[in-house]
């Protein structure tokens, strides 16, 4: 379907018949984009467009409304510049600011912001100091496929950077039903790189170090139950429990748990009632049923020693 919604074919002719193009990218609603394309007549006398070079053809994992909308906004962000205006536009980039950590941020947890992260540098260097396991949070605020698969995020300390992917399939092993902008992504063990084109962010090259689609969540959503989590679910001195529904404390042995997350402890149904109803537990209950997500908030990263990936495993350590 173009973008007067009429329905074209596109024959193949390249050398090898199309096979040129990953089939994990050849999903239903991506966008593809032709360079100098023509109209023909094949032998069943329908018309559409012929296909004789692969590098004239690309395809974004973008619905056709997306990219006609971000088409839209660069004409109106470059309407009535000069050409050299439109340059400074073109090639305008963000002014490095450092990588210094902001005092006394908001609470985290125990997750990575990019500044929190090692070089790559450093950790292809080795060395006697052992780095310790980290995992990186940050919400999806783009997302690019030129050359390969490219997200844009921002992380725990609103710093914006790109994660780019350079696994074998440069990101068509992700499909793009499976995220947008404003999920969350974790990536266990990230560090900063340095691309040839001068920008610092997260090369992402193992994709069982990654996990996007189960987190439907913004970031600041998925901190926010990181701190109840933190608050409500772990054992505190002398084997007591805080309820999430009064917020009163008490022996273990006296309070029951959700049956569903196995986290949030109650003192009896009125106060489940209204940790469902009026703390929204309902609604965060069934993204924690996710392990992974319970994993992520869970494990003490920094005291973590053996290796680890997606999925991740944990046990009951509340």
């Amino acid at each position: 379907m173009d973008i007067h919604h009429e329905m074209i074919p596109l024959h193949f002719y390249t050398k090898g018949l199309g096979t040129e193009m990953p089939p994990s990218l050849c999903h239903r609603d991506n966008t593809v984009a032709i360079l100098d394309a023509s109209q023909d007549v094949f032998g069943s006398g329908t018309p559409g467009i012929r296909i004789d070079d692969p590098q004239k053809i690309k395809i974004f994992p973008h619905l056709l409304d997306r990219i006609i909308s971000l088409n839209n906004n660069v004409r109106e962000s470059t309407h009535g510049l000069a050409s050299d205006d439109f340059e400074d536009w073109l090639w305008k980039t963000k002014e490095p600011e450092g990588l210094a950590r902001p005092m006394s941020p908001p609470d985290k947890g125990w997750f990575s912001g990019f500044a929190d992260l090692p070089h790559r540098d450093d950790i292809d260097a080795g060395g006697s100091v052992k780095i310790p396991h980290s995992c990186f949070l940050g919400e999806i605020v783009a997302v690019n496929f030129y050359h390969r698969l490219e997200f844009e995020i921002r992380d725990i300390y609103d710093e914006t950077i790109p994660l780019r992917f350079h696994t074998n399939g440069e990101g068509a092993e992700l499909p793009p039903e499976e995220y947008s902008r404003g999920d969350t992504v974790a990536v266990l063990d990230a560090s900063r790189y340095d691309f040839e084109d001068g920008v610092s962010g997260i090369r992402h090259e193992e994709p069982w170090m990654m996990k996007v689609t189960i987190f439907p969540l913004c970031l600041d959503e998925v901190l926010a139950l990181n701190d109840q989590v933190h608050e409500f679910s772990f054992r505190q001195q002398n084997n007591t429990r805080k309820c999430h529904g009064c917020g009163k404390t008490s022996a273990e042995a006296s309070m029951k748990r959700c049956d569903k997350c196995l986290l949030f402890w109650y003192f009896n149904s009125e106060c489940q009632e209204v940790g469902r109803n009026t703390k929204a537990h309902e609604d965060d209950c069934m993204f924690l049923e996710d392990p992974d997500l319970q994993a992520l908030f869970l494990i003490k990263w920094k005291d973590l020693q053996n290796h680890i990936h997606f999925p991740l495993r944990v046990t009951d350590a509340s």
